[in-house]
């Protein structure tokens, strides 16, 4: 059996594990979360991840879904809750405390590509703090996925990055936290009934499949499973 997901969670490898385990052949394709939902738009994957927090409203997710798919055509259901916020380099020499913080002269960040739930994140906190992004070095220059982007940070390329917790834990970086954000899965439907889908959701509600995620660090799973819509 195989199945198809698109999505950007440094932590997928657990889970493609348990789902070995299982018989399912998962293939991941590394995107960000506007690539996967245009993907599952395509019906080129059966599984997109998504981190998408609403301009306006600050809702996650199901505003994203609404203006891409018909209503009642999709399932959309939680992968964990994560930490998401500014990836730092050990020991924060440059002591950033605040997203006002990245428009000093002395830091200079790694920003994410356009259509990343990061980066709106981004935008997000810069205009709840009155920062405008070209005051920002670095705003413009990108790395393409949460663990790119902390890996500029361990190099030194970057004093800072926004990603997820998981991210700072893997490469042995500092964090300070901005938000608390919603992981889904969107799928459509018509597929719920695939054995290879099945498997997955059954997966996402074993604790086995819950501890080995929570262990990376910056993962909630108390919601993994939940059926959102």
């Amino acid at each position: 059996m195989k199945l198809l997901i698109a999505g950007c969670d440094p932590g997928i490898p657990v889970l493609l594990r348990h789902l070995q385990r299982e018989g399912v052949e998962a293939i991941v394709l590394y995107r960000n979360s506007s690539q996967a939902l245009d993907l599952l738009k395509a019906s080129l994957i059966h599984i997109a991840g998504i981190h998408l927090r609403d301009e306006t409203t600050g809702e996650a997710n199901l505003p994203a879904v609404r203006k891409l798919f018909p209503k009642g055509s999709v399932a959309v259901v939680s992968y964990a809750l994560w930490e998401e916020g500014l990836v730092v380099a050990r020991g924060n020499p440059k002591n950033i405390k605040t997203i006002a913080d990245l428009a000093r002269k002395d830091v200079t960040i790694i920003n994410r590509e356009p259509g990343a739930g990061s980066r709106l994140l981004l935008d997000f906190q810069l205009k709840q703090a009155g920062v405008e992004p070209q005051s920002v070095n670095g705003y413009e220059r990108v790395a393409i996925g949460h663990l790119p982007a902390a890996w500029q940070v361990k190099t030194g390329a970057a004093d800072c990055c926004i990603a997820a917790k998981t991210a700072a834990c893997a490469f042995g970086l500092d964090f300070v936290p901005l938000a608390r954000e919603r992981y889904d899965f969107v799928m459509r439907k018509k597929n719920l009934n695939l054995p290879s889908v099945q498997i997955l959701l059954e997966t996402l509600a074993k604790t086995a499949f819950r501890r080995e995620l929570e262990g990376l660090g910056g993962y909630d799973t108390s919601v993994s499973g939940n059926r959102i819509i």
